[in-house]
């Protein structure tokens, strides 16, 4: 569903270059960016953050996969649904 970016920089290189972060969080669209640093290494993962109501039915979704698995589901099974909520899911998107 969503399309994670992530990206590899040096601490430095940031400091040298600052606009590198500006532009990433200059994007139009709604954002979830995260930032991991280790040492000189920064990592930068970003994807879309979508509207509550798109998060609702992932949840819901997800928490009626769990009760199917415990009843038997298989993964085919699963996967047709899957197919299925995508569909649902990109009317909102």
């Amino acid at each position: 569903m969503s399309h994670i970016v992530t990206q590899h920089f040096s601490f430095s290189d940031i400091q040298r270059h600052p606009k590198r972060v500006v532009e990433l969080l200059a994007q139009e669209q709604a954002m979830v960016i995260l930032v991991k640093r280790e040492g000189d290494d920064i990592t930068i993962c970003s994807y879309p953050a979508y509207s509550q109501e798109v998060n609702d039915i992932l949840e819901e979704a997800m928490a009626e996969h769990q009760v199917k698995k415990q009843r038997g589901y298989t993964r085919e099974q699963a996967f047709q649904d899957f197919r299925e909520s995508q569909k649902e899911i990109s009317k909102y998107l």
